[in-house]
Order: structure tokens, then C-alpha cells, then sequence
């Protein structure tokens, strides 16, 4: 099968886009990003060609400063080819070693870093010109070649089976992006001999040994390959395997914390431990804690199921994060630290993470989002109003706790009750508490939304 033939299929059958989608495309210049360029470019001429509302390409480099000179002739040549082909083109300019030095990161983490905030941005700045959401996607062109890389890497390192999924076709970025990677099983010698008519640019330093994944790619692999001519598709299946079973595990997880209100240490000691696990990861990152849990905090979590005999516990997790056991029921939470005051935005598209029946507001002015005040209250049912100070006593809310809690509100009026790990069940702890007094039902005509974000400083 033809290269291009190969990507389209791959394109189709992960559904990573569809005609009339942007693509954010990462390029530096090299034999990778050109050919997902080069195929990219291809897909959009067919379906000029056949009518269809076509794909737009936003190609973004970005020059890190790695290389003083060369990197200023990569710039140049994808300047050059973008130009000549009639691709509006975007370059960010980072100084990555200033950064690795400020945030104390390697060089590779701040490249990567650099990359990854710069398609956000030009994502973002697509948005703010009209286009949906969910027609933006992140194009990168992770490869065959580094997925094996990914694999051994993760192995020597020290991994469970999310770690040995490595990267997938299509993700979703923390800033609610798509990422998708449409050249992912194709090798690199059918990408070198795809995009050799372009001349691609060759960085030198893919050819240092000092970084750990050059060292991988360029002695590790040719070392197993004298044991294992076909490594490079032995790690690719190895990956593939390992996320059909994270895949399976995630789902399972996800079903039990729908169907269970609250975990409690009577029903999930049921379950196999391999879910509990999963439970434990998908738990956390709900309330934040995505990353530097090892396999030894999930066996401490475990202790809290099975040691019967303390009815009170906690476990104590990186970044003040915390497992705790309350007789038969076990959450997570974080521990110390000064709340995050929230803003909002007002919305009126599916993106709003609260809706309310505009006719039953009346108006829409006067929001806010505050900590508690004397004299707050709340619509628990519709005509039932209740003290806010009542509410987080019927919901067992620790009297420390309850300045941290952050609401949505007009005047004395609480409109919305944000979501906090400080809360035992797990609804206010995930999405919080709506007023029952504005609800949108099948009589709703207007909707007002909000959008929660960061407040400014």
C-alpha cells in the first residue's frame, strides 16, 4: 500500500478528522513533519478537487534556539515551502534553554513544553476567530519509529500497562484540544523515502547520544535488531496490546464509578485489583493529581480496603494529596494550601459548564463567584429554599472546610455550589450543586451558560 494510501486509511478508521476541520500542524523542517505536511496538503487538493469543504492547514514552527544557525535555516525553509504553497504560516520564537533553567527541566522537556503551549496558542487564537472547537485539531508526526522508541524508554524507566500503551492515535490535551498523530504506524524508512523530494532538513542533534532517546534509537534498536530483525513491529503490537487492555480497564473503572454514588471499601473489595487501581487513577484526576503516582501508592491505597481493622486512615500522596478511609468509604481529596478563587464567562454555546433557564433568571447581570457570607442561601427543591451554612451540615462538610468551597452567586442567592475534593459525596465532589430554582427543562426557550476559568490578576 502506497504511503499517502496507507495515512488516509489510518485518518478513517480513528476518525481524526473530517473535511472542514483546522489542523494546527507542527513542523520543523525534517523528514517527519514534512511528510504529515506533504500528506496533509495532498488530502486537502482531493477534496478541493471533489467538492468537499476542505481541510485548512495552520503549520506552526517553532524555533527553540537549540542551534543557533541551523535553526534559523529550518525556519527558513519551512518558511519557504509554506509560502510557496500558499500555507499561511506561524512561527514562535522560545529560548528553551532559559526555560530548562528557570523551571529546572531538561532540554527535551522544555522543547517539548515550548511545543505543545505554542499549538495551544494558535488553537486558542483559532477559536477566538470563530471556529468551533471541536473542528480544531493538534497534528503531530510521531512516527512508527518513536513509538518503539516510547516503549523501551517507559520499560527501562519502569511501567504499568498505560505506560507500555505509549501514544495513541488521537488524545484529548489538558486545554480541551484533540491531538492527533495520522502518520503514527508508518516507519521511518517509507516517511524518509515519502518526503525526499522535499529535501527535508536533518537535525544534527537527533544524532547526540547524550539524550537518552537518541541513545534508545541509535544503539539500543540496532543492538535488538540483531536479535529481532522486526523490533520496531514487535514494540508497535506490544503497545497496541497494552492499550487494548488499559482501554478495557478505563472503561470498567468508569462504569463502576457511574453506577456507584460513593466507593465504598464493603462493594469495590468485590472488584478485581486491577480496577481498583484504575479507580484510584481516574479518582485522582478528577481532583488534579495526573501525574507521579507509582505503583507503591496504589499498593498504600490498597491497605485502606484491606486492613479491616482501622476504621479511620489516610495516605499520604504526592503534591499534599490524600487517600482517605472514613469507615466504609474511601475518597481523595488535597490537603492544606489557599483555594483558587475562579472567574466565569458567559456562554452561550455547548462548551459551558453550567446552564440556566435565562426567562427564570429574569436577568443576567450581578454574578459572581465568592466564598461563603452570613446570610447565603440555596434552592434545594424548587419553592425550597435552604441557610447555605444548613445545606453543608446535611452534606457533612467539615466546618474547616467550608470557607474553601467556591459559589456562583447573585446577591445572597446561591446559584451553583463549584465541584470540591473536600466533599465526601462523590456528585458535589465531581460536578457540585445547581440551584433547583433556575433548572432548564423541556419548557427552557434561553439558556444562560458560564464558563468557568482562571481569574485574572
Amino acid at each position: 500500500m502506497k504511503t499517502l494510501e496507507k495515512i488516509k486509511e489510518t485518518i478513517e478508521k480513528y476518525e481524526l478528522f473530517v473535511p472542514g476541520d483546522h489542523l494546527v500542524v507542527g513542523v520543523s523542517g525534517g523528514p517527519d513533519s514534512m511528510a504529515l505536511l506533504k500528506a496533509l496538503m495532498a488530502i486537502r487538493k482531493e477534496e478541493l478537487e471533489t467538492g468537499e469543504n476542505p481541510i485548512t492547514i495552520h503549520p506552526v514552527h517553532i524555533n527553540h534556539h537549540f542551534r543557533q544557525e541551523t535553526a534559523m535555516m529550518d525556519q527558513k525553509y519551512v518558511e519557504d515551502f509554506c509560502e510557496t504553497n500558499g500555507l499561511d504560516f506561524e512561527v514562535f520564537d522560545i529560548d528553551c534553554k532559559a526555560i530548562a533553567k528557570e523551571q529546572d527541566l531538561s532540554l527535551e522537556e522544555a522543547g517539548r513544553l515550548a511545543r505543545y503551549d505554542s499549538f495551544n496558542k494558535l488553537a486558542s487564537s483559532l477559536k477566538k476567530q470563530g471556529v468551533p472547537r471541536k473542528k480544531i485539531k493538534i497534528a503531530v508526526a510521531h512516527n512508527k519509529g518513536d513509538q518503539g522508541e516510547t516503549v523501551l524508554f517507559r520499560i527501562i524507566r519502569g511501567t504499568g500497562i498505560k505506560g507500555l500503551s505509549a501514544m495513541s492515535y488521537k488524545k484529548e490535551l489538558s486545554s480541551g484540544y484533540e491531538l492527533i498523530r495520522p502518520i503514527l504506524n508508518i516507519s521511518r524508512d517509507e516517511i524518509e523515502e515519502y518526503a525526499k523530494e522535499l529535501n527535508p532538513r536533518i537535525d544534527e542533534s537527533n544524532m547526540d547520544t547524550k539524550y537518552s532517546r537518541n541513545k534508545i534509537r541509535l544503539e539500543l534498536l540496532p543492538y535488538l535488531e540483531n536479535i529481532n530483525p522486526n523490533i520496531e513491529d514487535s514494540l508497535f503490537r506490544l503497545a497496541d496490546s497494552a492499550r487494548e487492555v488499559d482501554d478495557f480497564l478505563t472503561k470498567s473503572a468508569e462504569k463502576y464509578i457511574k453506577d456507584h454514588e460513593n466507593l465504598l471499601i464493603s462493594e469495590i473489595k468485590d472488584e478485581h485489583k486491577a480496577i481498583w487501581h484504575k479507580i484510584y487513577q481516574l479518582k485522582l484526576g478528577e481532583i488534579g493529581l495526573t501525574e507521579g503516582v507509582s505503583k507503591n501508592h496504589l499498593y498504600a491505597i490498597d491497605s485502606l480496603i484491606e486492613e479491616s481493622e482501622r476504621a479511620n486512615a489516610r495516605i499520604e500522596l504526592p503534591d499534599s494529596y490524600l487517600a482517605v478511609k472514613e469507615y466504609d468509604q474511601l475518597y481523595f481529596t488535597k490537603e492544606g494550601g489557599t483555594p483558587i478563587l475562579h472567574d466565569f464567562e458567559l456562554v452561550y454555546d455547548e462548551e459551558s459548564d453550567a446552564y440556566f433557564d435565562l426567562d427564570k433568571l429574569t436577568r443576567e447581570s450581578d454574578f459572581t463567584i465568592r466564598h461563603r457570607e452570613d446570610g447565603d442561601y440555596f434552592y434545594v427543591e424548587e419553592g425550597k429554599r435552604k441557610k447555605l451554612k444548613d445545606f453543608f451540615m446535611d452534606v457533612k462538610l467539615g466546618k474547616e472546610h467550608r470557607d474553601e468551597i467556591e459559589l456562583l452567586a447573585r446577591g445572597q442567592e446561591i446559584l451553583w455550589i463549584l465541584p470540591n475534593s473536600k466533599f465526601k459525596n462523590e456528585k458535589l465532589r465531581t460536578k457540585g450543586r445547581f440551584t433547583a430554582k433556575y433548572k432548564v427543562d423541556n419548557n427552557t426557550s434561553k439558556v444562560l451558560g458560564f464558563k468557568i476559568v482562571e481569574k485574572s490578576q
